[in-house]
């Protein structure tokens, strides 16, 4: 019974002494300064060589010690802008018809896309790559600014 008590006693202690130490803060992760590139340009207003242009370019994200990124994730989104007709008031209303691709571990658009854009862009589209997660050199993930084009 003695043991017991001693026992019962020195869990307590050690329990005790083991959940009273302080909590080490852990270090905050701070993300890099990113901007986000589809070939050399962030966005904006682009005509349709530019757009032609960049086709066939990379999707990048370069931290300001110009690291770049490797792609873990992206979606590309093509709202291609449309007319029709309101068929009650016959008036002609503007709409975007969205079109959307993910990719992984590729920073490049496939074939089919490719060959989308180049015949079909036309002024007042829009292209979006948006959710950009980058992963940098310890294999940890952020989230990289989005990329808006519009089609002049």
């Amino acid at each position: 019974m003695k043991q017991l008590l001693i026992i019962s006693f020195a869990f307590i202690f050690f329990t005790y002494s083991v959940l009273a130490q302080p909590n080490k803060e852990k270090p905050k992760l701070t993300p890099p300064k990113m901007v986000s590139y589809w070939g050399n340009t962030q966005g904006g207003k682009l005509t349709i060589k530019d757009i032609h242009r960049l086709v066939d370019s990379s999707v990048m994200v370069i931290t300001d010690k110009k690291e770049r990124l490797k792609i873990s994730r992206a979606i590309f989104i093509y709202r291609s802008k449309d007319f029709a007709e309101d068929e009650k008031t016959g008036e002609v209303k503007t709409r975007y018809n969205s079109t959307a691709y993910s990719f992984r571990n590729i920073d490049q658009l496939p074939l089919q896309w490719k060959l989308t854009l180049r015949e079909n862009i036309k002024p007042g589209d829009q292209i979006v790559i948006a959710d950009i997660l980058v992963r940098d050199s310890k294999d940890q993930i952020f989230n990289a600014s989005d990329i808006r084009i519009t089609v002049e």
